[in-house]
C-alpha cells in the first residue's frame, strides 16, 4: 500500500501575509504623509494668520474708509444742494400767501393785492429782490399798507356779492314777468291788465317778484309790449331752426282784410320733425295788393331773408 499525504501550500499563505503586511505599511505611510501634509498646512495657515492677515485687514479698512469718505461726500453734496435750493424762492410760499406773485425773469416778488388797490409801498410797486427770505414776506403781511389793502378787498367782495344777488333777483323778477306776458298772449288778454296780474302774483306771495317799493318793476304796458316782442322773436328763431332741420314742409296761407281795408296774409307751416307732425304759425304779412303775384312775392321775400335753404 502506498500512503498519500496532502501538504498545504505554505508559500501561498506566506505570500498573502506578505501582501497584507505591505498594504498595511502603505496605509500607514499614506496616513503619515496625510498627517504631515495637515501639519504643514496648519503651519502655513498659522504663518499666514500671523503675518499676512494684518495686511489684508489694513487693506479692507482702507477700502471701507474710502467708501465712507465717498458716501460722506455725496451726503455733503446733497446737503449743499438743498441749502442752495433753500436760498431761492420757494413755490410753496405762493400757496401759503395767495396775494404773492413771483417774476422768474426779473427775480422779484410783489403783492398783487396791494398793487390792485394802489397801495403806495415798494413791495407792491417795485417788488422785492429778497426772494429767498420768507421774513420779507411776513413783514409785508404784517404791514399797515397790506392790512389796508385787505380791508378794501373785503369791502369790494361784499359789494360784488350784493350786486350779484341783486342782479339775480332782478333776473328772476323779469323771468316771472315774461311768464305772465306769455300766458296773457296765449289767452288773448289785453296788455293793460298786465300790472293787475303782477299785483295778483304779489298777493299770492310769489318769491321772485320785486316789491312795489322798488323804483323799477317793469309793470307798465310799454314794458309789457317789449317783453312780448322779446318772447315772440325767441319763438320765431326756434321755429326757423326746426324748419332748417326738416327735409320738406308745407305752407298754408289765409288772406284777410281789417277794418282799415289793409290786406294781410297769415302764414302757417306744416312739417314733420323727429316723427312728430307740427303745424305752427309763422307770421302776419302786410300786402300792397290782393293779386297772386303780390302774395307770391311777399311769401318768397320772407323765406329769402332767412337763407338759401328755404327756396
Amino acid at each position: 500500500m502506498t500512503l498519500l499525504r496532502y501538504y498545504k501550500p505554505i508559500n501561498a499563505n506566506v505570500n498573502k501575509s506578505k501582501n497584507k503586511d505591505k498594504l498595511n505599511e502603505k496605509d500607514k505611510s499614506l496616513s503619515e504623509s496625510d498627517e504631515s501634509n495637515l501639519s504643514l498646512s496648519e503651519t502655513s495657515l498659522s504663518e499666514i494668520s500671523t503675518e499676512e492677515i494684518d495686511e489684508i485687514d489694513e487693506k479692507n479698512s482702507q477700502r471701507s474708509s474710502k467708501k465712507r469718505k465717498i458716501s460722506k461726500s455725496c451726503i455733503s453734496k446733497r446737503k449743499t444742494k438743498a441749502k442752495i435750493n433753500k436760498k431761492g424762492f420757494q413755490k410753496k410760499w405762493l400757496k401759503e400767501f395767495s396775494w404773492l406773485r413771483y417774476d422768474s425773469k426779473e427775480k422779484k416778488m410783489h403783492c398783487e393785492l396791494c398793487r390792485f388797490h394802489g397801495i403806495n409801498i415798494p413791495f407792491a410797486k417795485e417788488g422785492s429782490k429778497n426772494v429767498g427770505k420768507k421774513s420779507t414776506i411776513q413783514e409785508h403781511n404784517n404791514s399797515g399798507g397790506h392790512k389796508e389793502a385787505l380791508k378794501k378787498e373785503s369791502s369790494r367782495l361784499a359789494m360784488v356779492k350784493a350786486t350779484s344777488n341783486a342782479v339775480n333777483h332782478a333776473n328772476k323778477h323779469v323771468e316771472s314777468l315774461m311768464k305772465i306776458i306769455y300766458s296773457m298772449a296765449q289767452n288773448n288778454l289785453p296788455l293793460n291788465q298786465f300790472s293787475q296780474l303782477v299785483q295778483l302774483g304779489r298777493a299770492l306771495e310769489s318769491p321772485n317778484l320785486i316789491s312795489n317799493s322798488n323804483s323799477i318793476t317793469y309793470e307798465n304796458p310799454t314794458s309789457a309790449k317789449d317783453l312780448l316782442l322779446a318772447i315772440s322773436s325767441s319763438i320765431e328763431e326756434e321755429l326757423w331752426n326746426e324748419l332748417n332741420e326738416t327735409t320738406s314742409f308745407g305752407i298754408m296761407v289765409d288772406e284777410s282784410t281789417d277794418i282799415s281795408t289793409e290786406s294781410h296774409i297769415i302764414l302757417y307751416v306744416k312739417y314733420c320733425l323727429r316723427g312728430f307732425i307740427k303745424v305752427k304759425y309763422i307770421k302776419l304779412l302786410h300786402l300792397n295788393g290782393k293779386d297772386a303775384e303780390t302774395i307770391f312775392l311777399a311769401i318768397f321775400s320772407l323765406f329769402e331773408s332767412k337763407g338759401e335753404n328755404y327756396y
